[in-house]
C-alpha cells in the first residue's frame, strides 16, 4: 500500500501542470491573436 502522501503529492504535480499548461495556451492564444487577426475568423 502505497502512502497517501505521495498520492497527493502525484495529484498537486498533476495540478500544477495542467494549470501551466492551460496559462501557457490562454498566453500563447492572446499573442497569435495580437500577431495575426485570422484566428478570429477561424475560431467561433
Amino acid at each position: 500500500m502505497l502512502p497517501d502522501r505521495i498520492f497527493v503529492r502525484m495529484l498537486v504535480l498533476f495540478r500544477l501542470i495542467r494549470a501551466s499548461f492551460v496559462c501557457n495556451f490562454v498566453l500563447a492564444f492572446f499573442f497569435y491573436e495580437k500577431r495575426e487577426s485570422k484566428l478570429l475568423t477561424i475560431l467561433p
